[in-house]
C-alpha cells in the first residue's frame, strides 16, 4: 500500500510538475521499515501504469520534502 504525501500546490513547490494539476504526486510506502525489493516493485509498477518515476529516497532534501519518497510524474498531460 502507499500513501501519497503530495500532488497539486500551487506556488508552494519546486517542482513544474507539482504545480500544474493531475501530473504528479509524490508517494512513500506504508509501513515502518519497507524493503529495497518493495520500493523497486512499487516503481516497476508505477513505470508499467503510466508514471515516469524519480526515486527521491537518496537525493539531498530541499525545503519541500522530508524523507524517502517517489516522484511520480504522468507522460500523458492533462
Amino acid at each position: 500500500k502507499i500513501i501519497v504525501t503530495d500532488g497539486f500546490s500551487i506556488g508552494d513547490h519546486a517542482s513544474r510538475d507539482h504545480t500544474c494539476y493531475g501530473t504528479a504526486i509524490d508517494v512513500v510506502l506504508k509501513g515502518l521499515s519497507p524493503s529495497n525489493a518493495l520500493w523497486e516493485e512499487l516503481k516497476q509498477t508505477a513505470k508499467n501504469v503510466g508514471f515516469d518515476v524519480l526515486d527521491e529516497r537518496t537525493r539531498a532534501g530541499s525545503g519541500y520534502w522530508s524523507g524517502a519518497h517517489l516522484h511520480l510524474s504522468a507522460r500523458i498531460r492533462i
